[in-house]
């Protein structure tokens, strides 16, 4: 037995895991998609990443330009101010966010599970939030211990 439940008891947390896992490389994704130059397909296609989801429904002051700019996404200059956009209304904090509070839910299960080579999942782990770990750096902060970003935005 691994860990101190039954063997289907593990599999359920080794699927948390999984999912968790999953979520991060989806943000992580929609991240990349929603900040390169040119436009991804996600902008041209009209599609719904986090960030482009999160600025177009959160209340914010640039929401009605940032829908302008969504219809005109080919120029580059309005991609770039969209993207603005996405980091000033805070969409890319919380895409950070979203990934930060995943790491350290799958963090603690992991602590909770007696594996052999626990290690090569905590290396998986860390190598989806070493980006985030890299923008932290970056701008100079370390990366906030319970997960909350709450001075990220202005920092940015």
């Amino acid at each position: 037995m691994y860990g101190s439940g039954t063997f289907v008891e593990t599999a359920g947390r080794l699927k948390e895991l999984g999912n968790l896992y999953g979520e991060m490389i989806q943000i992580h994704d929609d991240l990349n998609d929603t900040l390169a130059v040119p436009a991804n397909p996600d902008w041209i296609q009209g599609r719904l990443p986090l960030p482009i989801l999160f600025a177009q429904t959160v209340e914010h002051t640039e929401r009605a330009r940032f829908l302008e700019l969504r219809r005109e996404i080919t120029d580059e200059g309005a991609l770039l101010e969209a993207q603005n956009i996405l980091i000033r209304c805070g969409a890319v904090s919380y895409c950070v966010d979203q990934i930060l509070r995943r790491h350290q839910a799958s963090q603690e299960i992991l602590t909770t599970l007696l594996l052999p080579h626990r290690n090569v999942l905590y290396a998986l782990l860390e190598e989806v939030v070493a980006p985030v770990k890299r923008l932290f750096e970056a701008i100079g902060e370390s990366l906030p211990a319970s997960s909350t970003l709450k001075g990220l935005r202005s920092a940015v």
